[in-house]
Parts: C-alpha cells; sequence; structure tokens
C-alpha cells in the first residue's frame, strides 16, 4: 500500500506490508528522539493485544436470514 505525506506535498512511501510500515513509523519515532525502542516495541504489543481481544468479542460472523 502507499501513503502520502501532509507535511511534504507529493511525497509517496509504499510498504510491501504493515509489518514494513510499522517498523518504518517506529524506527523514525526512536531516531527522531521521540521514544526508546522499548517503548515503540511495548506499544506496538499493546496495540496488538487490543485488536486481538477486539476481534475475538465484538466482531462476529454474519447470520444468514
Amino acid at each position: 500500500f502507499t501513503t502520502l505525506s501532509f507535511g511534504l506535498p507529493g511525497v509517496e512511501r509504499t510498504y510491501g506490508s504493515f509489518t514494513d510500515f510499522e517498523q518504518e513509523v517506529n524506527n523514525a519515532r526512536v531516531w527522531g528522539g521521540v521514544h526508546w525502542r522499548s517503548a515503540c516495541d511495548q506499544g506496538l504489543a499493546l496495540g496488538e493485544r487490543v485488536a486481538a481481544d477486539y476481534v475475538s468479542r465484538l466482531l462476529r460472523p454474519r447470520q444468514n436470514s
């Protein structure tokens, strides 16, 4: 998939997977001095757990009527 930059009009970034995107975002935060690597890794793990919980509890197969 491809993303656009709001801060740099005309700049596009293409990724082969969501994992590639996650890694680039985490690297940018660490290299930019915004976060520590461990904080990025922990935040990503927490987000994955929240998403898995949401999917398992709230999303149900469609009922055939």
